[in-house]
């Protein structure tokens, strides 16, 4: 059911701001599972009201919902996917190590992808009933709608590595004891010491 992919993205987004997921390794495995089911679940209902199947279809008319549900299944779906490769690119640039090249991030994210897309399109093949239907589903399922999950990636990948507030404060506080500390050497002393005679003539203003 699409409801049950819904939770199961919510909660492990959730558990990332606990220390239950303090391990690298969880908090990796914790992102990549719920943005699987995140894009997935908006993915679904975008589907549905678009081409009007599914379960979604059949929760309408149980219910008696009015025609349009149809576009507002479209728009809700569309905002949820719009929205969740925001959300997801900021969680996995949390992940990215200081350093870490954008290459290696996409890695991390492509081998299981790949490797997820392949095991359900060999499980759609060992259906006897309709093994092209059930390769094609599975490739919709997994392969297609969680597409945004390399979205959010490639955009995490290209803007990095983020500072958090006391990461901020901790850098900037490093930088001043770097800038302001005074070696003991006597060639880097005396150069510390013009250095500084040069600022108060030039009135405090350094140069880069």
């Amino acid at each position: 059911m699409p409801l049950e992919n819904a939770v199961v993205a919510v909660v492990p987004l959730l558990l990332l701001s606990t220390k239950g997921a303090s391990c690298p390794v969880s908090r990796w495995f914790v992102t990549f599972f719920a943005g699987v089911n995140l894009f997935w679940f908006a993915g679904y209902v975008v589907h549905s009201g678009a081409l009007n199947v599914r379960d979604l279809l059949l929760v309408a008319r149980d219910l008696g919902w009015i025609p349009a549900w149809r576009p507002l299944a479209i728009v809700v779906g569309t905002a949820l996917y719009i929205g969740g490769g925001r959300l997801m690119t900021d969680v996995l640039r949390d992940l990215v190590v200081e350093g870490e090249t954008a290459r290696n991030l996409y890695c991390r994210v492509a081998v299981p992808y790949i490797a997820g897309v392949l095991s359900a399109a060999c499980a759609g093949l060992l259906w006897r009933k309709d093994p092209w239907g059930g390769t094609m589903e599975a490739m919709l399922a997994v392969g297609l709608a969680p597409a945004g999950l390399c979205l959010a990636t490639w955009r995490a990948g290209q803007l990095g590595w983020r500072l958090h507030r006391s990461e901020v404060r901790q850098w900037t506080q490093r930088k001043a004891t770097r800038c302001y500390s005074f070696p003991r050497s006597g060639s880097m002393s005396k150069r510390r010491s013009l250095d500084w005679l040069g600022i108060a003539a030039g009135g405090g203003r350094t140069t880069p």
